[in-house]
């Protein structure tokens, strides 16, 4: 089989994996919120297509949240804005077009898991599989009828890794290598903007980067780096310094990635509720609901071990 009909091939075969997913989805769309969260960003998406401000008035009533918008997951509602727009220049459902959103970021996110699968070695069919599922028998299905940030993060998490992978590809040099490795910050960037417990990843890829023997860089990329590392280092330290003691409403958006959210974590949870802060920050990491290590899609390693699995026991 040529090159190009093989690729024709997987072009079709993602499509339609793509469709099918979707539309298991589509038959348990409501575009009714669940949670108040999911009105939070609704609001706040609605407010930046219409207002261009990141409010959320029509939420002064809750006692939760008294319609304040404190820059959770800033990149989700801000998206969603320009899907709004859309809808509403289309005579749409404004709000109940949003929930489309989800079960496309989840459905996206199940072909990541397919490519990444088939990257570490998986056959065609065990990467299917794996594919799967991810999307029809996880908890990403009943993510996918909702308006959480978690899909869009889980999304740009699995991009960035499939870019990262491309990018430690020993094959990948001179410019395209240095635009995947662009390309790879910019996702991760994305990631962190839409869920900031994820700045977990960056050691993590880190390791994989040193495990996988990837540090094979000339003095002065090694130099350039260290260089960029320090300033970056130094930057973000001066930031979180500055709005240490800055007050919520005096930064907006931004009061989740500043120092202020440091102070607020520090002085109110960590010293104060020692156990609730631990069991929180072990929650994100390991909830079965909302967990990065559970609730992402981490399984190239896992269709990589069924396929070897298969491969023994078919031997």
């Amino acid at each position: 089989m040529s090159v190009d009909s093989r690729g024709l091939r997987t072009s079709a075969l993602l499509l339609s994996l793509f469709l099918l997913i979707f539309s298991v989805y589509a038959l348990t769309y409501t575009g009714v919120p669940v949670s108040d969260d999911e009105q939070l960003y609704i609001s706040v998406a609605q407010n930046l297509a219409n207002r261009g401000e990141f409010k959320a008035y029509q939420l002064y009533g809750n006692d939760r949240l008294n319609g304040q918008y404190n820059g959770i997951g800033v990149l989700h509602p801000t998206l969603a804005s320009q899907v709004y727009r859309v809808a509403r220049q289309l005579n749409l459902g404004g709000a109940q077009s949003l929930f489309l959103l989800s079960a496309i970021y989840t459905s996206a996110t199940a072909l990541i898991v397919y490519v990444i699968a088939v990257k570490y070695g998986a056959s065609s069919n065990t990467a299917l599989l794996a594919s799967l599922l991810f999307g029809l028998t996880t908890i990403a299905w009943p993510y996918a009828s909702t308006f959480f940030r978690e899909p869009l993060a889980m999304l740009l998490l699995m991009l960035s890794w499939l870019v990262f992978i491309w990018a430690t590809d020993k094959s990948q040099h001179g410019w395209r290598k240095s635009f995947f490795w662009f390309l790879f910050l910019l996702l991760l960037l994305g990631a962190v903007l839409s869920k900031i417990i994820l700045l977990v990843a960056l050691p993590a890829f880190l390791i994989l980067v040193i495990r996988g023997g990837n540090l094979t860089v000339s003095r002065n990329q090694l130099m350039y780096g260290a260089v960029a590392f320090f300033g970056l280092l130094i930057g973000l330290s001066l930031f979180l310094i500055r709005t240490y003691d800055s007050t919520g409403p005096e930064l907006g958006i931004i009061q989740r990635y500043s120092g202020f959210l440091l102070r607020f974590v520090i002085d109110r949870v960590a010293l104060n509720s020692p156990a609730a802060f631990f069991e929180a920050v072990l929650g994100s990491l390991i909830s079965p609901g909302k967990g990065i290590l559970i609730y992402s899609a981490h399984s190239d390693e896992s269709g990589h071990r069924i396929q070897s699995m298969m491969d023994s026991s078919s031997s």
